[in-house]
């Protein structure tokens, strides 16, 4: 009965850190674009 709980406790632990990961991905990738973004904004207005 214990070893069933345990898992279960296990697998919900895998499924909050699976989602954490998946955010923390997203935000990196975004922060990621929104970089690359700016340095293409800030190298066209040297361009001008």
């Amino acid at each position: 009965m214990e070893e069933i709980e345990i898992r279960h406790k296990v697998a919900i632990a895998e499924r909050l850190v699976m989602k954490l990961l998946t955010n923390l991905l997203r935000m990196l990738s975004l922060n990621y674009q929104v970089k690359i973004y700016t340095l293409k904004c800030v190298k066209m207005d040297h361009s001008i």
